[in-house]
């Protein structure tokens, strides 16, 4: 087995790569560049205009009422894009469930050879 360590690095390396991969390609921009829906909100939100924001809620099926207030425009700005960002994060449900795959595999083959050297070293060490 412990010959074998090399092949563990090798595949663990490689799936994680290939995820690595995919999660590039198929991931939507603005799922990678923030880490939750608020942070999307207060980056993102101040540069869009009232029209892009229409746009967003019409392409997700929503019908915005017109703001009364300054207040209302925003509050009702920030739903639009927490509903915008949990429907990117909810798209290609295939491909988040093969990237998960790959990650998952990745890690556990590279964990193999990390277990196999910390019993080997704690064997030496209680040998001595």
């Amino acid at each position: 087995m412990w010959s074998l360590k090399l092949y563990f690095v090798y595949f663990g390396l490689l799936f994680l790569g290939v995820g690595s991969a995919l999660y590039q390609y198929r991931c939507p921009r603005q799922i990678k560049k923030h880490g939750d829906w608020e942070d999307y909100v207060r980056v993102d939100g101040p540069a869009m205009t009232r029209s892009y924001i229409k746009a967003i809620g019409e392409m997700m099926g929503l019908e915005l009422i017109g703001a009364q207030s300054l207040s209302w425009e925003e509050a009702e700005k920030a739903q639009t894009l927490r509903l915008h960002y949990a429907m990117l994060s909810a798209e290609a449900k295939y491909s988040r469930l093969a990237v998960a795959f790959f990650f998952f595999y990745g890690l556990g083959l590279l964990t193999v050879p990390s277990l196999m050297t910390v019993i080997k070293i704690t064997a030496q060490f209680f040998r001595n």
